[in-house]
Order: C-alpha cells, then structure tokens, then sequence
C-alpha cells in the first residue's frame, strides 16, 4: 500500500482468481454469482470453495467471513439452498447488501439505494447551512453544492435510473431543492434555470445515461458484449 507499482502487482496477483461461475472483480473486492433455473442446484459451495482454495495456494491473506455475505436474488427465496459454510465459519445470508457504493435488495428495488443516499446528502447539507451563515459566496455554496452533495446523489445512476418510481424520483429531487432554499432562497427551475443554469437531477441523470450508452456502443467498451446482437440489416429492397 502506497507503492506506485502496489496497486499493479495486486493486480497481477489476482489475474488467475477464477471460478466456474461468474467472477466479478474490483481491486480486492470479488464477488460470485450464478444464475438458477427452476428446479436446479446451486453450486455456489464448489464456487466458494476453490476461491478458498486458490487464496490458501496463493499465500494470500485470509478471507474476512465477517465482511463475506450471500444473497439470493428472486423466487428462490422461497426455498432456499443451504447457507454456505467455510472453515467452520457460517456466512451470513443478507437482504441488503452494498457493493461497491450501490445498496442492493434481494427484491432488485432501489429503496434501500435511496435511503441511503438521501440520508447522506441531508447530513452534508448541514455544512451547506454553515457556509451560508458564514456568508460565503453564492458561487462558492453552489461549487460545494456540485462537488459535495450533488455527486452522491447521482453516483452509478446509470445503474439504477431507469428502475426509480416516481416517488423515489421524487425524494432525491427534494433534496436539491432544499440546497437551492439554502443558496439562493428560493428552489424555483422556472428562475434558477435561466440564471444559473440548474437542471433538475431527473434530467441530468438522462443525460449521464445517453452519454453512458453511447460508449458502450464501441466494440472496444469492455460492457459492448452485454447489447443484444442488431438484426441483419435487409438489402434486398
């Protein structure tokens, strides 16, 4: 740690981490997952197992049990598999479960998301409160503003914008309104749009996701193969 080449080395060492499933990676961060059928048997146990094996033949630190979670994702729920076990050590089995900043639910629903990320742009708005009575500048409360609390709010929307009700929607546009009540006194678009070229969140994250897309077009996005396949294009005409 604190190396220029620690991160690379790290990432070499883990290059041959696999398993039979799919892996997904993210500096020390791995996660497991397989997709069941109905009727059919997880091997999650065999996944599991040979990420033990391979931390065990690699002289890598020992797996932290207590930051390692299961979760099941859909019908299965109903009847569940056996909890994974490993060296005598249970493996918790969540409803809830945050990877890699983004809160996930077992039901796939993004309320636990929202909670979490209102809650944490609210405390920051305190500070927000403080700079104003400090009587800051408005253009310096609203660089806090957009460099403080606003990229909470739309952090990974790109995963989860599509899926928001419009309640949750909702929620998240009230917390920048309440910012705007704090910087300028009032949290009209109508006025703010025209003067200092706020756009409402809803808005802003329709176009992170349009930006998004368009570089998962490119055949070189690591993400390309996750598009469907275009139909063939008709010549005959």
């Amino acid at each position: 740690q604190g190396s220029f080449l620690g991160p690379l080395i790290f990432l070499i060492l883990i290059d041959d981490l696999t398993a039979p499933c799919l892996v997904h990676k993210f500096v020390d961060d791995t996660t497991l997952s397989e997709i069941l059928s109905n009727n059919q048997t997880s091997l999650m146990p065999t996944y599991f197992q040979e990420v033990l094996d391979w931390s065990t033949t690699n002289f890598s630190k020992t797996i932290n049990f207590s930051k390692t979670k299961e979760m099941i994702i859909g019908t299965l729920n109903n009847d569940p598999p056996s909890a994974l076990t490993a060296s005598a050590n249970n493996i918790e089995r969540v409803h809830t479960y945050k990877l890699l900043g983004i809160t996930l639910n077992d039901k796939l629903k993004w309320d636990n998301h929202i909670n979490n990320i209102c809650s944490k742009a609210s405390s920051r708005l305190y500070f927000l409160k403080l700079l104003k009575c400090s009587r800051v500048s408005l253009v310096d409360l609203l660089y806090y503003y957009s460099t403080i609390v606003r990229p909470v709010l739309e952090y990974a929307c790109q995963v989860w914008h599509a899926s928001l009700t419009k309640e949750q929607s909702a929620r998240i546009e009230k917390i920048q309104k309440r910012a705007l009540r704090i910087i300028y006194g009032c949290d009209s678009y109508d006025n703010l749009c025209m003067v200092h070229s706020i756009e409402k969140l809803e808005s802003r994250r329709d176009e992170l996701n349009k930006k998004f897309f368009k570089t998962i077009l490119h055949d070189s996005s690591c993400l390309n193969y996750l598009l469907p396949v275009p139909p063939p294009i008709n010549t005959s005409n």
